[in-house]
């Protein structure tokens, strides 16, 4: 059903570019590899642990923030597409609830099973928050084009998260002999309160030419409509938003991107967001090399999950040294005529307004991997990642063509 919408909107967008790279792009995505992480979860470990993040976690804990918050957002910006297909999907969600409560009464006939399903559901619960926290507070608060929203990312959290979820539905697992204690779940919300999403917000739009879709800008009414809700948020946040309006078209001044590079914390290892607490920023050193956490749960998972997290991990790591237009070329994220970006700052369809391979290239910039400069500084070990590209003889990446051309 869902790959139905897709397809949907790949033929009937006004723009429909980027929607014909589809999933195969998502591994390429320099914010999305995250969610392949999150995936992942779904996938790999032993079949029970698999079961609990998906409809122990997801299914049951974040329903409401994706399928009810998701098809309000689009409704707003008139699309109503999506929330016919969410409606239905929605309640399919109830079938699968009721399949992870079957599965934890199937294990629980085992008392030994308990401190097992415990850090099975605190370790999901903890990894599903690292990126959907950030997606959807994304989506719900930047994604709007009306700024009438009367409720905000944290106050819709505080009561499908912390109310359904934790107070009414893990709580009363004690029952069935299941002691989970609230810390990680308070640390979640601790970390919202610290303006989590609001941190990833500004790395996802100044990252854009790695992703495969357009942003929009933010106006004068968002900016209101944030203040109102945060306190605080146009101090922190206002002077980075209108500098990325100012660079939003091509030879208007270099990307904001390498600035915040120099100074940003590292990629965690476990989750692939940043660190974006330095109080919380921890490492370790496994087989001479420094695997940076952006947590000391983060850090908890890998310890625990040993063989789950390896391999090539950091995006910025792969592309360290990189012109950003050779990066794009790697990625396959340029426009069936083989030159115009896929990720645009803006959505405006001036075709004159649309960055290119060239305008790019002509900005100079050369991608730093945040975790291999704070390995530098620090004097931690750490393997680069040797890769150079498509090779010769190996399928160049794919521009599909779009429907119609």
């Amino acid at each position: 059903m869902q790959m139905n919408l897709y397809r949907w909107y790949m033929k009937n967008m006004p723009e429909p570019v980027g929607w014909n790279l589809g999933l195969q792009a998502v591994g390429g995505d320099s914010i999305l590899v995250a969610a392949q992480n999150l995936t992942g979860s779904f996938m790999t470990g032993d079949p029970f642990q698999a079961a609990v993040a998906l409809q122990v976690v997801v299914e049951t804990a974040f329903t409401n923030t994706i399928l009810v918050a998701f098809p309000d957002v689009a409704v707003r910006n008139h699309d109503f597409a999506l929330p016919t297909v969410m409606n239905s999907v929605q309640s399919d969600e109830a079938r699968h609830i009721n399949n992870g409560y079957a599965t934890l009464l199937y294990l629980l006939q085992e008392p030994e099973n308990a401190p097992l399903l415990e850090q099975d559901i605190q370790q999901m619960f903890w990894t599903v928050h690292a990126f959907v926290d950030a997606f959807m507070g994304i989506i719900v608060e930047y994604a709007p084009t009306d700024a009438t929203d009367p409720e905000s990312w944290t106050t819709k959290w505080d009561r499908w998260v912390n109310d359904d979820y934790y107070r009414s539905y893990i709580v009363n697992l004690g029952k069935l002999g299941l002691k989970i204690p609230d810390s990680i779940f308070k640390r979640a919300r601790e970390r919202i309160a610290a303006d989590y999403h609001h941190k990833v917000a500004v790395g996802v739009w100044a990252s854009w030419p790695f992703h495969y879709y357009k942003y929009g800008n933010l106006e004068q009414k968002d900016y209101d409509w944030f203040e109102s809700k945060y306190p605080g948020w146009n101090e922190k946040f206002g002077a980075f938003w209108r500098g990325y309006a100012d660079v939003r078209y091509p030879g208007s001044g270099p990307l904001q991107l390498p600035g915040l590079l120099e100074g940003a914390g590292p990629i965690c290892w476990t989750c692939q967001l940043g660190c974006l607490r330095p109080e919380e920023q921890c490492h370790r050193v496994v087989d001479e090399h420094t695997r940076f956490y952006c947590s000391p749960e983060c850090k908890w998972i890998d310890m625990t999950n040993p063989g789950r997290y390896v391999g090539d991990r950091v995006w910025f790591d792969r592309y360290h040294g990189w012109e950003y237009s050779e990066i794009v070329r790697d990625l396959g994220f340029l426009r069936p005529d083989g030159k115009t970006l896929t990720g645009q700052p803006h959505v405006d369809p001036d075709p004159a307004k649309q960055w290119t391979i060239d305008d790019l290239r002509e900005l100079g910039h050369i991608m730093q991997s945040p975790n291999i400069l704070t390995a530098e500084r620090l004097g931690l070990p750490y393997k680069r990642v040797e890769y150079t590209g498509t090779k010769t003889g190996d399928m160049p990446p794919t521009i599909p063509p779009l429907f119609g051309v």
